[in-house]
C-alpha cells in the first residue's frame, strides 16, 4: 500500500494519422478497431511505464452510441442490400474490446474494469483506481477512454488516458470528491480527462471540473498538490 498516489502520466490523441506516424508498432495491432477504440488505445500505450503485471486497467465505452459504420450497415440491411460487418465496430469498443486488447497486449494481471457508456464515468475510474492502489495488491492504475464527435456522421475523434502511482509525480491525487449539481452533459467520454489534462499545465490544489463533464447530476472536483 503506497500513501501517496499521483498523475504519472497523461496523453490525449485527436489525430489519429499524427498518432499512426509517432507509433506504428501500435498502429499494427489497432488498425481493425473502430477510431474510438484506436485513439484510446494510442493514448494508453503513450502513458505506459515499466509496470505491466501489477497494472490496474480502468476503460470508459464512447458515450457516442455505435459508430458510422454501424448507421451505414443498418440502412443498407433494411433496404435489403448485402451488409458484410467488421464486428469490431461496435458499440463497446472501447470498455471491452480496447481493455481486452490492452490487457492481453500488456499481460496484465491486476484489476480491470469496463465503464459503460454514460457522460461523466471519468470521475468513477478514477476514484476506482486510487481506492485500488491505496488498498493493493496493484502497484500502478491507468485510465482510458476513447469517443467520437458524432456516432452516426464520424468526425472528430478524441482519446485520452492517465496513469496514477506512487509518488507524487506530475500532480499529487489526494481525492476525487463529487456533488449534487444538475448540468447538460456533453456526451464525450474522454471530457473529464481531456479537461483535467490540459489543467495540468499549471496546476493547483483543486481542480473542480467544468459541470458538462457530469454525469448530468452531480460535478466532480480532485483535491491534491503540485510535485
Amino acid at each position: 500500500m503506497t500513501a501517496v498516489i499521483g498523475v504519472q502520466a497523461a496523453a490525449v490523441v485527436t489525430d489519429l494519422a499524427a498518432a499512426r506516424a509517432a507509433a506504428p508498432a501500435v498502429w499494427r495491432d489497432v488498425r481493425r478497431y473502430d477510431p474510438p477504440a484506436q485513439a484510446a488505445l494510442f493514448a494508453a500505450y503513450a502513458v505506459l511505464g515499466a509496470e505491466r503485471a501489477g497494472l490496474a486497467l480502468v476503460a470508459l465505452a464512447p458515450c457516442q452510441a455505435g459508430s458510422p459504420e454501424m448507421f451505414a450497415w443498418v440502412r443498407r440491411i433494411a433496404a435489403g442490400e448485402p451488409v458484410r460487418m467488421n464486428p469490431l465496430h461496435t458499440l463497446h469498443a472501447v470498455d471491452n474490446l480496447a481493455l481486452s486488447a490492452l490487457s492481453l497486449g500488456l499481460g496484465a494481471q491486476g484489476h480491470g474494469t469496463g465503464l459503460g457508456g454514460a457522460p461523466g464515468q471519468w470521475g468513477e475510474g478514477l476514484a476506482l483506481l486510487l481506492a485500488r492502489l491505496r488498498a493493493g495488491p496493484e502497484v500502478e492504475g491507468l485510465l482510458l477512454a476513447g469517443d467520437q464527435a458524432d456516432a452516426e456522421a464520424g468526425g472528430a475523434v478524441f482519446g485520452a488516458a492517465l496513469r496514477l502511482g506512487p509518488g507524487p509525480g506530475q500532480w499529487r491525487l489526494d481525492a476525487v470528491e463529487r456533488w449534487a449539481a444538475p448540468a447538460t452533459p456533453a456526451r464525450d467520454a474522454t471530457a473529464g480527462l481531456r479537461a483535467f489534462i490540459a489543467w495540468l499545465a499549471a496546476p493547483g490544489t483543486c481542480f473542480e471540473a467544468p459541470a458538462a463533464t457530469g454525469d448530468g447530476q452531480t460535478a466532480t472536483r480532485l483535491r491534491g498538490a503540485p510535485p
